[in-house]
């Protein structure tokens, strides 16, 4: 029934992503990040913006040889997100950290989310994210970390930065946006 459901909304119009990688020094996993947000389905339009907050090392080099826009923003990803929600051009917002990785179709889902939700109410006051965490790294403690996540977002409807917000323009836009706090900024989204 997903399959039918996602391959129903490749039929219909879909809206410009744009995908926003706040970045500082995260020249080793920042290639990955950008190559999973153009692994999309045929015909969809998708731009990817990285924000960043003063790297020393090759990870602007790196997001620009794959294509990113890149726009220049004081440290903190709270403003680095805001700043380039300022700066993209799609009504679909999708914040992106840069040592995650997105899933394979996500741009399909995300416009499966948006079609469904617009036959119930307005599809421009939605937001979502993106429902598992996947710990790359190995180890018993980050295993517990994932499991929690995974049971705070079913049961609560609170997920992590890291499973990659996404709002429509209009719902970012009157949320007030990511505050510009040093850190927990997808804590302060998701309690407002």
């Amino acid at each position: 029934k997903r399959e039918k459901g996602i391959r129903s909304a490749r039929r219909r119009k879909r809206e410009k992503i744009s995908v926003i990688v706040p970045t500082l020094n995260e020249a080793g996993s920042v290639e990955k990040a950008i190559r999973s947000a153009r692994r999309t389905t045929r015909g969809a339009q998708v731009e990817v913006i990285v924000v960043d907050g003063g790297s020393e090392d090759a990870t602007v080099k790196r997001a620009r040889s794959l294509g990113a826009k890149i726009v220049r923003s004081g440290r903190g990803r709270g403003l680095q997100q805001d700043m380039g929600s300022k700066a993209a051009t799609g009504n679909l917002l999708l914040f992106l950290h840069a040592d995650t990785e997105l899933p394979r179709r996500y741009d399909s889902m995300i416009h499966e989310v948006f079609w469904n939700a617009s036959r119930h109410r307005d599809a421009k006051h939605i937001w979502g994210a993106f429902g598992e965490l996947g710990i790359r790294s190995k180890g018993p403690l980050l295993r517990c970390v994932e499991f929690g996540v995974k049971q705070r977002t079913k049961y609560l409807g609170m997920p992590y930065g890291d499973q990659c917000h996404f709002f429509h323009r209009k719902a970012y836009q009157e949320s007030g946006g990511y505050k510009h706090i040093p850190f927990m900024e997808d804590y302060d989204m998701v309690h407002r």
